[in-house]
């Protein structure tokens, strides 16, 4: 009897247990707790933010606390391809636009106005001048003809103004006459003049005109040899009669001066093409003023030397024909 109270009381104690854990369960499980439980722990979250406004372009981005990833990447994102979209700009706006600005403004060039012409002639001098021996007071008047090879550099401008310079080297060939034209020794030798002038071109087109003022310098370097037979009478004592004789005096001459010159120039040219013309001209001027030296030398044993001088003296004319290279 005793036995079957205790197994009573042991079965009544393990369902008062089981049913006091299965109320325990059921509350546990109840909706109404983990409702409340979660509205209270939601509670005292904190009202929606706005994001930083640099990253998000000045608009104003409102999140729940929860979406704290979302908050991370979104400005992360904009930053970077707000970062990489003024870089692309730049280098576009560097390479595209300065390149492109560098190519589209040439380098002006000044338009060509005028021409030169390069002009290589083959000239004729025909030339004259007096000397004045200073200390016999005596005039010895030099003409000569010869040839040079003559450079001449002419520029012709748009407006028609025109200018030259030029050198000229050559030979010539001459003969001296007296006061009383008493022929003299033939005098030949090297000459050399440089000149320089400036003048008008009326037409400058295919065929140009031009005439110009202009002076310049001439040297001349000559010899020359002159012999003289001559006869006499002389007493022969052997024969106690006179004796005709004759002899032949040998004098060497040389004369080296150099002068001023004055006058003008003609040139007419024709253009062929745009590099290159056919030239000439003639030149007409006068000996300004000049001095050098004359010298001679009498039977080899007797020389003398005498300065010159002249003047406003003599005439030269000097036709010359061509080809230039135009520029």
């Amino acid at each position: 009897m005793l036995q079957y109270c205790t197994k009573a009381m042991l079965a009544a104690t393990l369902i008062c247990a089981a049913s006091s854990f299965a109320q325990t369960d059921d509350g546990y499980a109840d909706p109404s707790y983990g409702s409340e439980d979660t509205q209270s722990y939601a509670a005292p979250a904190p009202a929606p933010v706005a994001a930083p406004a640099p990253q998000q372009n000045n608009a104003p981005i409102y999140v729940n606390a929860s979406q704290a990833n979302q908050i991370y990447a979104v400005p992360q994102q904009n930053y970077n391809q707000n970062y990489a979209a003024p870089q692309q700009n730049y280098n576009q706006g560097y390479n595209n636009g300065y390149n492109q600005n560098y190519a589209a403004v040439p380098v002006a060039q000044p338009p060509k106005t005028g021409r030169t012409l390069q002009a290589l002639s083959f000239a004729l001098p025909i030339e004259t001048v007096t000397w004045e021996i200073d200390d016999s007071n005596t005039d010895i008047e030099y003409s000569s003809v010869g040839f040079e090879f003559n450079w001449t550099r002419y520029r012709v401008n748009d407006n028609g103004y025109s200018s030259l310079f030029g050198l000229s080297i050559g030979y010539v060939t001459g003969e001296t006459e007296g006061k009383r034209g008493i022929k003299g020794p033939d005098m030949d030798g090297m000459d050399f003049n440089l000149k320089f002038g400036w003048g008008m071109a009326p037409v400058a087109k295919e065929f140009i005109f031009a005439f110009h003022i202009f002076m310049g310098f001439d040297i001349k370097a000559l010899e020359g040899e002159f012999e003289d037979s001559d006869s006499y009478e002389e007493y022969d004592y052997n024969r106690d009669t006179y004796v005709t004789s004759s002899r032949t005096v040998s004098m060497e001459y040389s004369s080296t001066y150099i002068g001023s010159i004055l006058g003008g120039d003609l040139l007419l040219a024709y253009q062929v093409n745009d590099s290159f013309a056919l030239v000439g001209g003639v030149d007409i001027s006068t000996n300004l003023a000049g001095f050098g030296i004359f010298s001679y030398e009498y039977s080899s044993y007797s020389d003398n030397s005498d300065a010159i001088t002249f003047m406003f003296s003599g005439i030269n004319i000097v036709p010359h024909i061509g080809i230039s290279f135009v520029y």
